[in-house]
């Protein structure tokens, strides 16, 4: 499992925003036992990648303007649809020729952005949001000693401590400075992404006083949460599931409801969700 959500997460709790998370989701993450039907009753969006549903992607942005609504992030791994792995020459062989083939500068560091759901929720959400923050993640020890980068941690790596750092490059964007128009938004993102192909590209590298100049370019400090900021959210969560795990019954209730809330979730979101 990958790091970007958490790393949105981190991001988030810092700036008071979790919680109003909505993601753009590849369709298959809604086969997670019940977590599937929750991110969609909680406003996120599946979508298959290829071809996609737009009317009900519509819908659900149309669902997402209520002023009631409190939305923070909606964009999520969704203008490159893959992650970027060296282990995965195939996926990066055909961002590059989609790329030369369009008149596009090929990237080092990054798969050719999507535009068309990009697109649709510049559109329909434009007047909702007042800006859109452009993310950059660089995890440490990605880069061996001759220089070739790596795939990027998963999640039990990160817990394992094989990360040691985590660099996030935050830049906000006003919604003004986004196009509306489709074609001149394909362009305005692919611009987005040389900056921070070239911002990689620096990073991705034995050479140390490269990563410094990153570093250094960059500026920031070392954010440190403090236990205060989860504790209420661990001991809610512990009090939930102690009982569950150390009586019959909540063992057995759990059971029912994993089993028959799971193909209940399944059935309905089959109907409602992926766009």
């Amino acid at each position: 499992m990958s790091l970007d959500w958490l790393v949105a997460d981190m991001v988030s709790i810092r700036g008071g925003a979790l919680g109003h998370l909505r993601y753009v989701m590849k369709d298959t993450l809604q086969l997670i036992p019940l977590y599937g039907h929750y991110f969609y009753t909680h406003g996120c969006i599946y979508v298959k990648r290829g071809n996609f549903n737009q009317d009900k992607m519509i819908r659900s942005l149309d669902y997402l303007r209520d002023p009631k609504i409190t939305v923070s992030v909606v964009w999520y791994r969704f203008t490159e649809v893959f992650v970027y792995y060296p282990a995965t020459p195939k996926v990066i062989e055909k961002s590059e020729k989609f790329a030369r083939d369009n008149n596009l500068k090929v990237l080092r560091h990054h798969l050719v952005p999507k535009v068309k759901g990009t697109w649709l929720v510049a559109q329909h959400l434009h007047d909702k949001f007042d800006a859109v923050y452009d993310v950059s993640v660089f995890y440490e020890g990605c880069v061996s000693p001759d220089g070739v980068r790596g795939n990027a941690p998963q999640l039990i790596e990160f817990l394992l401590g094989k990360c040691k750092k985590v660099h996030i490059h935050i830049r906000r964007i006003p919604m003004t400075e986004i196009p509306k128009e489709e074609e001149a938004l394909k362009v305005w993102l692919h611009d987005l992404y040389i900056e921070k192909d070239e911002l990689a590209e620096n990073f991705f590298t034995k050479d140390s006083e490269k990563r410094a100049s990153v570093q250094k370019r960059l500026g920031g400090c070392v954010s440190h949460l403090s236990p205060w900021s989860t504790l209420c959210s661990f001991l809610f969560f512990s009090a939930v599931t102690v009982p569950i795990i150390c009586t019959s019954i909540g063992r057995q209730v759990y059971l029912y409801l994993l089993i028959y809330g799971t193909l209940g979730s399944y059935g309905w979101l089959a109907i409602r969700s992926v766009c």
